[in-house]
């Protein structure tokens, strides 16, 4: 996919990401995994507080304490959300003044579920856009 930056110039977007995919075969079946990955106090147990719906288009949010030039929320929308198979979402927040915790993200999560054998494959892919080449923060 190509874009026109600020000069006017064609940039090719697909070179200014970066992903990353981990797959994990776990003993459980898909529909506990997808259970861990869409109701808020599951998902809060293992990564922020959260008020997700697996339901494309919803807004939601991820919430994380706060740090001096970031309010420490994470705003999301669902793209995808096959139950048991596949659920992607968009990632955003952070502050472009920070280098580290609280550095400014937009982000694409993508987590697939593949039933096996002895419960499911869990694919996690995550891509991020470069900082060149991100739209304004939501905030």
């Amino acid at each position: 996919m190509n874009a026109i930056d600020a000069q006017g110039k064609t940039k090719n977007k697909a070179k200014d990401t970066q992903s990353i995919m981990v797959e994990y075969d776990l003993p459980y079946p898909p529909e506990k995994i997808w259970r861990a990955l869409t109701e808020p106090k599951l998902v809060a147990a293992w990564l922020m507080p959260n008020d997700i719906k697996p339901e494309v288009g919803h807004r939601f949010t991820f919430r994380a304490a706060p740090v001096p030039g970031w309010d420490g929320v994470v705003h999301c929308e669902v793209l995808v959300a096959e139950p048991y198979r596949r659920l992607r979402y968009s990632w955003r927040g952070g502050s472009d003044k920070l280098e580290d915790h609280g550095q400014r993200l937009d982000t694409v999560a993508t987590w697939t579920l593949t039933p096996t054998a002895s419960g499911a494959r869990v694919c996690a892919s995550i891509t991020t856009v470069s900082r060149s080449s991100r739209s304004p923060s939501p905030r």
